[in-house]
C-alpha cells in the first residue's frame, strides 16, 4: 500500500512540474529622458505573475480535503475503528497534503518570498509547507511514537494556514 502511494504522490508532483510553462515576465516601464537627451531611462522592473486560476482553485480546495481527512483519520484511530480504515484514511490524507503541496507551488509560484508578496501569503506558505509535510511522512513511521504527533502536528499547522489565508 505504501508503495502504491508513494507512486501516486511522486506522480502528482511531477505532472503538477511539467504543466508549468514560465509563470514569471519581466516587463519594464520605461519613462522617456528629458527632450533634449533623446535615450530612455530604465526606471523599475518588476515581475508579472500569471496566476493559472484553475491550479489555484484545486489548490484551495485540495487544502479543505486535506483538513477533513486529516480530521477524520485522527477520529478514526486504531483503537476506536480498526486498523485498516485508519491506515487507509491516513493514505488519503497524506496523499491529498502531497497534491495541496504540489498544486500550491504550482498555482502560486514566484508570488510567495519576494518583494510584492504580501506577509499573509508567506505565513500561509510556511505553515502549509510544514504541515504538509509532515502530513505527507506520517505514514511512514508508523506505528510509533512520533506517528500520532507528526500527524497531529502536520494537521493542525494545515488548519492554521488555510485559516489564516482565510481570515488574513
Amino acid at each position: 500500500m505504501k508503495i502504491i502511494y508513494i507512486l501516486l504522490a511522486l506522480a502528482s508532483s511531477c505532472l503538477a512540474g511539467q504543466q508549468i510553462q514560465g509563470p514569471i515576465q519581466e516587463t519594464m516601464n520605461l519613462n522617456e529622458a528629458p527632450a533634449e537627451d533623446s535615450s530612455l531611462v530604465l526606471t523599475d522592473v518588476t515581475p508579472v505573475f500569471h496566476r493559472n486560476q484553475t491550479v489555484s482553485k484545486a489548490h484551495d480546495y485540495l487544502g479543505w480535503a486535506t483538513i477533513a481527512m486529516g480530521l477524520a483519520t485522527g477520529l478514526t484511530a486504531p483503537k476506536l475503528a480498526g486498523h485498516e480504515s485508519h491506515e487507509v484514511m491516513g493514505n488519503v490524507s497524506a496523499l491529498l497534503a502531497g497534491s495541496a503541496l504540489a498544486t500550491g507551488f504550482w498555482a502560486h509560484y514566484g508570488e510567495v518570498g519576494n518583494q510584492q508578496s504580501s506577509s499573509s501569503s508567506n505565513v500561509h506558505a510556511l505553515l502549509g509547507i510544514i504541515g504538509g509535510a509532515l502530513m505527507v511522512t506520517t505514514p511512514f513511521i508508523a506505528p510509533s511514537d512520533a506517528h500520532k504527533m507528526t500527524g497531529i502536528l502536520g494537521a493542525s499547522l494545515m488548519t492554521v494556514a488555510v485559516t489564516w489565508k482565510v481570515i488574513f
